[in-house]
């Protein structure tokens, strides 16, 4: 079995990079907290070589939080290994279980990370989560197709009002507009007719 490669070997360039997300976590520093994730099992991805050190602490940047890592999940991640600071100094403790210190190592963000293989937990709750969004996208179908013949059927129901009410609009007309002009006119002709007799 061949040696891990050491990072100061590939200094100064961007290589990819392949990983295990093995834990998060989070410090400290003047009141703010940092929080971090951890990437054990690194290797060159070309060459599938192993590295020295074999994990490593990364802030958690936005570039990981796209591509919704999950503790287990095998990542390939595009980054720069150069000179670094790791550690930091708290002014409250009188010894500095990690103190800062110049090392060779990634740049605090990767350029790119993609996971290759979900763990078989988070698979399941992507599974899981995917049959949801199906039934919810369905329902969603349904409510519309619903929606649409409510619509339909307002429509019909407002049109039959209108016809009624223009019904019963001529129907409770006034009886007193109605008139017989040509009938009162033939009886006072009649009765002419009989006074010249």
């Amino acid at each position: 079995m061949s040696r891990p490669t050491p990072l100061i070997a590939l200094q100064q360039k961007v290589h990819r990079f392949t990983g295990v997300i093995d834990r998060f976590g989070s410090f400290v520093v003047n009141g703010d907290t940092i929080h971090t994730v951890c990437v054990r099992d690194l290797c060159q991805a070309s060459c599938r070589q192993s590295l020295e050190p074999g994990h490593w602490w990364f802030p958690l940047r936005e570039i990981w939080l796209q591509a919704s890592i999950q503790i287990g999940d095998t990542v390939l991640f595009t980054a720069k290994v150069q000179r670094v600071t790791k550690g930091w100094h708290d002014p409250d403790q009188s010894f500095d279980a990690n103190p800062r210190r110049q090392v060779i190592g990634f740049a605090a963000a990767p350029r790119s990370v993609l996971v290759l293989r979900r763990h078989e937990g988070s698979r399941q709750q992507f599974n899981a989560l995917q049959h949801e969004l199906a039934q919810c996208r369905l329902h969603l179908a349904e409510s519309s197709r619903d929606h649409e013949q409510l619509g339909c059927q307002y429509a019909a129901l407002l049109e039959c009002h209108q016809a009624l009410q223009q019904q019963l609009t001529l129907i409770s007309a006034p009886a007193c507009s109605w008139s017989f002009p040509r009938a009162d006119a033939s009886r006072r002709s009649r009765h002419q007719t009989m006074r010249s007799r």
